[in-house]
């Protein structure tokens, strides 16, 4: 009896924690982010930049270790003063976007279109990027001249520098696992930027327009992040919670089985004392 109940107490604490270690494994999938300058030089070429982006999307789709389109998260941010993504969907409905509508959802945007938030735009796309469920692999493309004029009380817009470097409240940190793609960017804004990001780490690349439909795509780095304070926090209470959810699992099994060998004990008992009853009436 004694071996019987050490082997079901080990197979209760192995079935308490198997949730924790047997965790259905999550499916392969893109997260891409798609950014769009929506200010007056750029209007009426945001279904352009659209479609080629289903053009370099389908690139990514060609390898075939990395054909996730059916379930890839896309979205599409708007660059303007308040950037917000305007659209989210997966590739197949991205395909279906017409020019229409992208003029639709854009009109929409008329209203922020007297400042241009660089820093907003960027923080916006790694803040859908970085967040769980981690994808396989991060996307962002941008479309814009990178030219900031960060936002002003009462619709206003601080005069831009000529050239333009990036805003210093850029989360670079968030996009270093993330392949970038930058496009319809003057030579000028080009230099300063490179000349601004060298030695970040970063996977990013500018590309003219002759060669945009030619390019290969580099796949994303996979960034050794290390845990900060407050995660490594988050990390241990997760553990301590699975802990006492195992142990709370393991009493409630145990009080399972002490009532399941107490009903077998009583209904032996009861079965022998009918069975001895039953005798006696007989010979009787």
């Amino acid at each position: 009896m004694r071996k019987v109940l050490s082997i079901f107490f080990l197979v209760v604490v192995v079935m308490s924690f198997a949730p924790y270690a047997f965790a259905e494994k999550q499916k392969a999938f893109n997260r891409i982010v798609v950014v769009i300058d929506s200010s007056g030089s750029f209007k009426g070429h945001q279904y352009e930049a659209i479609k080629k982006v289903g053009g370099l999307l389908k690139k990514i789709g060609e390898k075939k270790e990395r054909r996730y389109e059916a379930i890839d998260e896309i979205y599409i941010v708007s660059l303007d003063a308040r950037s917000e993504v305007i659209w989210a969907g997966n590739r197949q409905q991205l395909d279906q976007l017409t020019e229409k509508l992208i003029a639709e959802l854009f009109g929409k945007r008329e209203g922020c279109l007297y400042a241009t938030d660089i820093a907003g735009a960027f923080n916006l796309a790694a803040h859908k990027l970085d967040r769980e469920p981690m994808p396989t692999d991060k996307w962002l493309f941008v479309f814009s001249d990178l030219i900031d004029e960060p936002p002003l009380p009462g619709n206003k817009s601080q005069p831009p520098e000529n050239p333009s470097p990036p805003s210093s409240q850029i989360r670079w940190d968030r996009l270093a696992d993330t392949s970038i793609s930058i496009f319809w960017t003057p030579d000028q804004q080009i230099m300063v930027w490179e000349d601004t990001l060298t030695g970040k780490g970063l996977s990013l690349k500018f590309y003219d327009e002759a060669e945009a439909l030619n390019i290969e795509l580099a796949p994303p780095p996979k960034a050794r992040k290390e845990m900060t304070k407050e995660e490594r926090i988050v990390a241990k209470e997760r553990i301590r919670d699975g802990i006492d959810i195992a142990k709370a699992m393991g009493i409630k099994m145990l009080c399972g089985l002490a009532i399941f060998i107490i009903a077998v004990i009583l209904l032996a008992v009861a079965g022998n004392y009918f069975a001895r009853h039953h005798s006696n009436s007989g010979r009787r």
